[in-house]
């Protein structure tokens, strides 16, 4: 041991033993549960993507024999409560509805574009709002947003990915107006009543969507054609900056978004994440959570800084 080394642990160790030898004793901590604000139900809720072959529960949680959700995956979920359930995420980019609905024998199956592997479709739109109600928990659906405009994901093996305002204006038509005759064939004559609907997910992370003037824009559109369809939707749109990636200048994504469609919506989304994490000594990139669960701890209990940060931003 170097002298310098030990010179620095003996100053440690002093300031140590003045720090807890000037610390008070604590007998008791008294913890008061009265609530200080309300909090949102919606603010404990789930989110269901077909994750392909990084994660396949979807297809995993469904029982192909049965032609049900797994009775196990229902009980749990049960125990969770989650108040909304969003069916989405980058998926919807390529997601086409009506290969997701009818009989089941006739759905096709669609490539999983981002996530890789196949789509077997057998859960679909019914199937979705099923697993909802089975569970009392409200369904959000996010639609397709002509991909948010990302060129990679709007045509497949020659199959077109994309979709634009009519196409999500028919899919809440099916969904909630009484008596829709293709619903009704498929089998379901009572309306789901799908109260949330979210136009746009994370448009303003890829340097290849949208930028925010076609976004806002486009928003609008949406928000027009599907309350044709019933008026008496939530609406959510995308509201996240995205951090200027690649150079972009993404900043007041808010602000915009409101100033050219707010008028339509009820709801501005931002996306929950842990990150910025670090680059040397990653803690929850894939599995290595597993190994430190101490530091995975003090990461999670850190990142409502970085939701804070996200949420002054949106509101400038």
């Amino acid at each position: 041991m170097s002298s310098s080394t030990s010179r620095r642990e003996v100053f440690q160790a002093a300031v140590l033993a003045t720090a807890c030898a000037r610390r008070p004793e604590v007998e008791a901590i008294e913890v008061d549960p009265l609530p200080l604000y309300p909090l949102s139900p919606y603010l404990y809720m789930q989110f269901m993507e077909p994750l392909g072959t990084t994660d396949g529960s979807v297809e995993a949680a469904w029982d192909h024999r049965r032609k049900d959700w797994r009775e196990d995956l229902v009980a749990v979920t049960r125990d969770l409560a989650p108040a909304m359930i969003r069916w989405g995420g980058i998926f919807t980019n390529y997601y086409r509805w009506r290969e997701g609905v009818g009989p089941r024998e006739r759905r096709p199956f669609m490539r999983n574009l981002l996530w890789g592997g196949w789509e077997s479709n057998q859960v679909g739109t019914a199937e979705f709002v099923s697993l909802c109600r089975k569970v009392s928990a409200e369904p959000l659906i996010a639609v397709n947003f002509e991909s948010d405009g990302r060129r990679q994901f709007t045509e497949a093996d020659g199959s077109v990915r994309t979709a634009g305002a009519e196409e999500a204006a028919a899919w809440v038509a099916y969904c909630n107006q009484p008596n829709h005759p293709e619903r009704v064939a498929h089998g379901n004559p009572e309306p789901f009543n799908v109260r949330f609907w979210q136009i746009g997910n994370e448009t303003s992370y890829d340097p290849n969507g949208f930028d925010l003037a076609t976004a806002a824009r486009k928003t609008a559109e949406f928000a027009r054609a599907m309350r044709q369809a019933d008026p008496t939707i939530e609406l959510i749109g995308w509201g996240e900056d995205g951090g200027g990636l690649k150079g972009r200048l993404l900043a007041h994504w808010a602000k915009g978004m409101m100033e050219a469609a707010g008028e339509h919506l009820q709801y501005l989304a931002f996306h929950h994440m842990f990150n910025p994490d670090s680059r040397t000594r990653p803690v929850l990139a894939w599995n290595e959570f597993r190994k430190d669960p101490a530091r995975t701890w003090e990461q999670l209990m850190g990142a409502w800084r970085i939701h804070e940060d996200k949420i002054r931003r949106m509101r400038e």
